[in-house]
């Protein structure tokens, strides 16, 4: 993730944060992983809308 938004990856202890990507020392994109077997598509709707 950090090659393709050309941001340098951190690491945030506390809360726990999975992807956390920084631009010029400013966090800019941080995510969460889940791992399942299956998502539905009212999951995938609620993420696209947050």
């Amino acid at each position: 993730m950090a090659k393709y938004f050309g941001m340098k990856p951190v690491k945030i202890m506390e809360p726990e944060i999975d992807v956390a990507l920084v631009k010029f020392k400013k966090l800019s994109v941080v995510a969460e992983v889940k791992w399942r077997d299956e998502v539905t598509k009212k999951e995938i709707k609620k993420w696209r809308e947050n």
